[in-house]
């Protein structure tokens, strides 16, 4: 069985989890990359890349909540990335 590797971070995902039905998942690594992931092709929907270490992460209806290593929360519209 051939194992798949997807990329998109620099460092170690913390934090994952699935949106729009199942069909997209967000994925978040400490370094500050988050990414939206759809599943059905494991293609990246959008990645952005915050200048701060990212510690929290948290999911609400449409967006994405950041805290951030310097005591930032950042919040992004999964729209919009």
């Amino acid at each position: 069985m051939a194992r798949e590797y997807l990329g998109g971070h620099s460092s170690a995902a913390f934090r994952m989890q699935s949106y729009h039905g199942e069909r997209m998942f967000i994925s978040v690594a400490f370094e500050g990359t988050v990414v939206a992931w759809n599943l059905s092709d494991t293609a990246i929907v959008w990645k952005t890349k915050q200048d701060m270490q990212v510690f929290v992460f948290a999911m609400g209806e449409g967006v994405v909540v950041l805290g951030r290593s310097d005591r930032i929360v950042k919040v992004l519209k999964l729209d919009d990335g």
